[in-house]
């Protein structure tokens, strides 16, 4: 759907949908090397988080219109991403970068906080109609629902690897709920799009 219509969308609309297609193909792939070849496949969850942040935090400060947040945006994304670079250098990349992972989420949470308030709830459009306030809630509830997941991820791996797996659920429900609204969202930006071209 979002494929389709790609031209019609502004670029944060773009950024989402390439992490969207990006997550799909990242899955798939952890799948095949987990189940199929029966290879641990946390190195290639790793270096994708560092595309998921870019992406969304680029996308959000394309939305935000918040100079100050902007600013902010200006020193953390570099800073995490080189933050990312240690993890790479010094860690062993078979275990989930966490603390990158939490402080990631936790940015991204902020900054559609952020956009939320300043471009969704005071506005004259309904926020269940309105598409920004639909990617922003759905990244919200999956960054800041996931991140006591992701903190205890390495240690429940290493002691309980059938516990991990069975809280791992708290993920694929909160990615269930995160991409059906970024769905939901970029549908009823197609369609609103269309009235205004037919307007």
């Amino acid at each position: 759907m979002g494929l389709s219509h790609f031209k019609r969308f502004t670029t944060p609309y773009r950024l989402i949908i390439l992490h969207v297609c990006l997550a799909f193909i990242v899955e798939c792939a952890g799948w095949y090397l987990y189940n199929k070849l029966h290879q641990e496949n946390i190195w290639l969850y790793n270096i994708y988080m560092l595309m998921e942040f870019l992406m969304l935090s680029s996308a959000g400060v394309l939305f935000t219109d918040s100079k100050f947040m902007r600013r902010v945006m200006a020193i953390v994304m570099p800073a995490l991403s080189f933050f990312w670079i240690y993890n790479i250098i010094t860690k062993d990349i078979s275990k989930v970068f966490s603390i990158f992972l939490i402080l990631s989420f936790i940015t991204i949470t902020v900054l559609y906080i952020n956009i939320i308030v300043n471009k969704a709830l005071f506005t004259k459009k309904a926020v269940f109609q309105n598409p920004i306030f639909l990617i922003s809630i759905s990244l919200i509830i999956y960054c800041a629902g996931t991140v006591p997941l992701y903190g205890l991820m390495n240690i429940l791996i290493e002691g309980n690897k059938v516990l991990a797996k069975q809280l791992f659920t708290i993920n694929m429900v909160a990615a269930i709920m995160r991409y059906t609204l970024l769905a939901l969202a970029i549908y009823l930006y197609i369609r609103q799009a269309k009235r205004e071209i037919a307007a």
